[in-house]
């Protein structure tokens, strides 16, 4: 089980008057179950990960410029694998499938839409870590 945090920005098309800068700030929960390995010297998990957070929006250049935050929520699966290099070096390799719970767009009233989250995303992520207990 674990609760790290991330921080995402994401690019937003430049209107001819202005701009829209979009960032995403999301913690989770993961809860992992183990089908494949011996747990100290490699595994295969499988994991289910509820995203949590909000989403930010704001306009530039524009009259007159707003700004606004509002909640994110997804569900999240994953699949991990990890081995053991040496001693407490281990590496890693998480393939992450999301899929937004509410879908949260911005809109410029004098431009258009800004940003429409897609409809499901995924990570795929490398590790190295290193264990000190």
């Amino acid at each position: 089980m674990g609760f790290p945090g991330q921080t995402i920005p994401f690019t937003s098309p430049t209107f001819p008057r202005g701009s829209v800068d979009v960032s995403l700030g999301a913690g989770f929960l993961r809860a992992c179950g183990a089908p494949y390995g011996d747990g100290d010297f490699q595994r295969l998990a499988l994991c289910i990960e509820p995203l949590g957070g909000a989403i930010h929006g704001a306009g530039h250049g524009f009259r007159p410029d707003r700004s606004s935050t509002r909640p994110w929520f997804a569900a999240a699966a994953s699949a991990v694998y990890q081995r053991r290099i040496l001693g407490p070096l281990t590496w890693g390799l998480r393939a992450q499938i999301a899929a937004p719970l509410l879908r949260q767009s911005f809109t410029v009233e004098t431009a258009g839409i800004a940003f429409t989250p897609a409809p499901i995303g995924g990570a795929l992520d490398i590790e190295v870590r290193v264990s000190i207990w």
